[in-house]
């Protein structure tokens, strides 16, 4: 009986709530049809809904049919001939913007062939790091770069020069020494960069800013097309000052004699690895952690200029292992030889070119490696250049040194004074309680 009239006056005091805010409702919805807000509201929402079902309209006929077969990004691409998918082509999560790379055909097939290679490497993932502590760049004794993160590096380095090295100038040697030791200066800003990466930076840098003039010329350029037509034509990269001291060098029988020397040099090019963006170096050191030792250079070919399954990747390749392995049965002795005293690469195929070392990469040159025939007369004035310079070098990282062994003596002072004040403190507490 008592649980029936508990219920009942709950009945009760909630058919009440339901009436007073019934009522209020009643009452505001009054003051907003006083304002006209109801109406408001209404035509809003229609504006809503109509704006949805435009929308919905509108990615209905953006969407192609596909006939019930999957394809990828470049294959759409490929088949819709539309501009605006090749002005904004996606961005894939490691920040680079993926665009059409299958050939097509038409009647304007080489300008087609030019735009469906298009990659542009953004880095935003490192750009944001900005005031973060600098990512450390791990290399090896020769200063190269095998990190985790030595594409990543090498690939933010790409940015770096697009965006602060012009293209105006002819060659390399030509760009302002301040531009190029900025490169340094703005690597320094996301990453802990030594100094004896130096060498490594100025020669990815160099081939960097080269190989993007000449993606520029080869997307962009053609010789039967007016002035103001390749001006219009301008990548959003480049000023239009540099633009046009860009096309009038493309222009210039200079300009067409580096080509031709180019075009012939790459068709006696027979060997080519298979390791793709990774370094020479890169794959020294997973060699390293495979084997637990370093390899010879002409181990390093082999590993480079072969399939999966062991066999070389074409005919020249399988020529020079040939010639390996060959001088390694006629002369043994050469496996316990040096690079600086003339090891098998060497002996198969040759005097290094300069400026380069087969199977090593970027950084260091015959000279620095002390290979036989790499090393070459310097001026006077360039060797007094270079001592002032090392001299000028470990003066500072004495200094360095010094300031850092101050800066131990200091902490170690205050770590003793801050112990000592609360001896102190604990003290007077004490003192006080009792």
């Amino acid at each position: 009986m008592i649980r029936e009239n508990e219920m009942e006056r709950e009945e009760e005091g909630a058919s009440s709530y339901h009436d007073e805010r019934a009522e209020q409702i009643r009452k505001n919805n009054e003051v907003l049809r006083t304002y006209g807000i109801p109406t408001l509201v209404k035509d809003l929402n229609t504006i809503a809904r109509e704006g949805t079902k435009r929308k919905k309209r509108r990615l209905e006929e953006t969407i192609p049919a596909t006939n019930g077969v999957l394809r990828s990004q470049s294959a759409r691409i490929s088949q819709s001939d539309a501009p605006s998918q090749f002005d904004r082509p996606c961005m894939s999560d490691n920040g680079v913007e993926i665009g059409n790379e299958d050939g097509a055909g038409g009647e304007d097939n080489q300008q087609q062939k030019k735009r469906d290679v298009w990659k542009r490497t953004r880095m935003h993932s490192v750009y944001d790091r900005k005031g973060q502590p600098p990512v450390p760049v791990e290399y090896n004794a020769k200063g190269q770069p095998v990190c985790e993160n030595a594409l990543e590096f090498s690939n933010f380095l790409c940015t770096v020069v697009k965006r602060d090295i012009p293209v105006k100038y002819k060659d390399w040697r030509e760009v302002n020494v301040t531009m190029k030791t900025g490169l340094m200066t703005t690597l320094r800003k996301y990453y802990v960069v030594d100094d004896k990466l130096k060498d490594w930076v100025m020669g990815s840098a160099h081939k960097k800013w080269r190989d993007f003039k000449s993606n520029l010329k080869e997307k962009f350029f053609e010789d039967s097309k007016t002035d103001e037509e390749m001006k219009a034509l301008r990548d959003d990269r480049i000023s239009p000052e540099d633009w046009e001291e860009l096309i009038k060098f493309w222009r210039s029988e200079e300009a067409k004699k580096r080509s031709q020397q180019g075009i012939e040099n790459r068709s006696k090019q027979c060997v080519m690895h298979k390791a793709g963006s990774k370094s020479y170096a890169r794959v020294s050191e997973e060699m390293f952690k495979e084997n637990g030792y370093y390899p010879r250079r002409d181990e390093l070919f082999v590993r480079t200029h072969s399939k999966k399954d062991g066999t070389p990747i074409n005919d020249a390749a399988a020529k020079v292992i040939g010639d390996i392995e060959m001088a390694i049965d006629t002369n043994p002795e050469l496996l316990e030889k040096t690079i600086e005293q003339g090891d098998i690469l060497s002996h198969v195929l040759g005097r290094e070119k300069n400026g380069y070392v087969r199977c090593i990469g970027i950084g260091p040159s015959p000279a620095d490696l002390r290979i036989p025939g790499g090393q070459k007369l310097k001026s006077t004035k360039l060797q007094l250049a270079e001592e002032e310079t090392k001299q000028a070098w470990r003066a500072n990282e004495a200094l360095k040194e010094q300031v850092d062994d101050i800066q131990h003596g200091i902490q170690l002072r205050i770590d003793a004074l801050t112990e000592e004040l609360s001896q102190l403190k604990n003290l007077i507490v004490g003192n006080l309680t009792s």
